[in-house]
């Protein structure tokens, strides 16, 4: 079945030039990097019995060494991201917004001294199934 995530994953990878790992990231793993995942999904049926595309929500977490650092990088996945629609990772994306984007608590990773920043996004994709 045609689902998004593919999509999304290429879609950070490309923008961010770091890996996107799914629900998340390998133990150990330096940054940066990039979590995502879907946290809910709508599917709503008409009268006449059929359903109108899928729309979820997906969650996209990005964790990089510098405050700076990391407002480019979520700021490049937004570019990408966001407002996108049509063919990608085999499904038909219809829509794609930005309906969230916050600062998350830093980070101190593995026991290391200094902070890594992170940057939440949120976006309701719709896709064709």
């Amino acid at each position: 079945m045609a689902s998004p995530e593919g999509w999304l994953s290429s879609a950070i990878e490309a923008a961010a030039g770091c890996p996107a790992y799914p629900m998340a990231a390998p133990e150990g793993r330096l940054p940066p990097f990039v979590v995502y995942g879907r946290t809910a999904t709508t599917r709503e049926q008409q009268l006449d019995g059929t359903f109108d595309a899928p729309s979820g929500t997906f969650s996209v977490t990005i964790y990089v060494d510098g405050y700076l650092a990391a407002k480019t990088a979520a700021d490049a996945i937004r570019e990408a991201v966001n407002n996108f629609k049509g063919p990608g990772g085999g499904s038909e994306i219809l829509s794609t917004v930005l309906t969230d984007e916050a600062d998350g608590s830093p980070e101190f990773l593995d026991g290391r001294d200094s902070p890594t920043y992170v940057i939440e996004h949120t976006y309701t994709i719709r896709w064709q199934e």
